[in-house]
């Protein structure tokens, strides 16, 4: 697959690994694809698709309890509470 071959040689790229794991879920490949999402999150915390995927990976998996709190980048979350104290 065009995608591995590319994270082998870019073992850092967040988007691959976002795309990847989005065709790995349609394949309904759910474990594979939640490891690949975790991964692209914690290097692009801020990438909203792969957030999105993952989230709904997680659904699929039945592990809603897992699902929030992935769901919104904690930078922001913790200002969101911020906001609220204040």
């Amino acid at each position: 697959m065009v995608l591995r071959k590319h994270l082998e040689e870019h073992p850092l790229d967040a988007t691959a690994m976002a795309i990847l794991a989005e065709t790995l879920m349609r394949f309904e490949r759910y474990e594979q694809s939640a490891e690949l999402l975790a991964r692209a999150i914690e290097l692009a915390p801020n990438l909203v698709g792969a957030r999105h995927t993952y989230v709904t990976v997680l659904l699929l998996q039945n592990k809603p309890e897992k699902a929030l709190p992935r769901s919104i980048p904690s930078s922001i979350l913790s200002r969101k509470i911020r906001t609220i104290a204040l």
